[in-house]
C-alpha cells in the first residue's frame, strides 16, 4: 500500500486516505485469515511518510489496530 501511496502523492497535492488491510490475506478452510504481520506503528509512520494524511482499515482490522496506526498521524 506504501508504494501505491507513493505514486498517488506523485500526481496530487490533495490529502491522501488508506485503509489497509492488517496483514495478507490467505484462504483457510474456505475462510479468510488475515495473518496480522503488519505493525500498526511501523505502517501508520511508513503511510505519513508517503504523505497519507487519515487512515483507517479495512479486512482483519479492529479498533486499537486502526487507533495505533492512526496515533502516528496525530503526532
Amino acid at each position: 500500500m506504501v508504494d501505491i501511496i507513493q505514486v498517488m502523492a506523485g500526481v496530487t497535492d490533495l490529502p491522501l486516505i488508506a485503509k489497509p488491510n492488517a496483514g495478507r490475506p490467505r484462504l483457510e478452510a474456505g475462510r479468510t485469515i488475515h495473518d496480522g504481520q503488519l505493525r500498526p506503528g511501523r505502517l501508520g509512520c511508513a503511510l505519513y511518510r508517503a504523505r497519507v494524511r487519515m487512515i483507517g482499515g479495512c479486512c482483519g482490522t479492529n479498533p486499537e489496530f486502526i487507533r495505533a496506526a492512526a496515533e502516528v498521524l496525530a503526532r
